[in-house]
């Protein structure tokens, strides 16, 4: 299964990336990390993503538009809204706002992904 991490910050993504791989127990993650718009864009136009993570406050379209080019381009992949930088949570509009434009799930932070890995696991199996 393969997973792409867009957030501002490559530390925070890499912690997400630990934790994924802690819950989980099906088939090997393989991992992508994008940090910048252009880190992004070639993800995309060069992979195939079973899931997508983008955190909100991802600086590039204000996170919630690269939410909305996420779902226009690859309209089959699940997004996942996380806000991975514990300090700084998200208002009470974001989380309706990241599923108007896209996303699947939103959670404040990353301790909350369990139903995430729950569908990891479910997926894998089916696969």
């Amino acid at each position: 299964m393969n997973i792409l991490l867009i957030g501002p910050d490559r530390e925070q993504g890499t912690i997400l990336e630990q934790y994924l791989k802690l819950g989980h127990y099906g088939k090997q993650l393989e991992f992508s990390h994008a940090n910048t718009m252009r880190e992004v864009v070639l993800c995309v136009l060069h992979e195939t993503f079973d899931l997508i993570v983008v955190d909100p406050d991802f600086p590039t379209l204000g996170g919630l538009g690269l939410i909305k080019v996420l779902e226009d381009n690859v309209p089959n992949t699940p997004i996942v809204a996380v806000h991975l930088n514990p300090v700084n949570r998200c208002d009470f509009k974001c989380p309706m706002l990241c599923v108007e434009y896209g996303a699947q799930w939103h959670f404040n932070r990353v301790a909350d992904l369990e139903r995430v890995i729950e569908w990891l696991n479910v997926a894998c199996q089916s696969n």
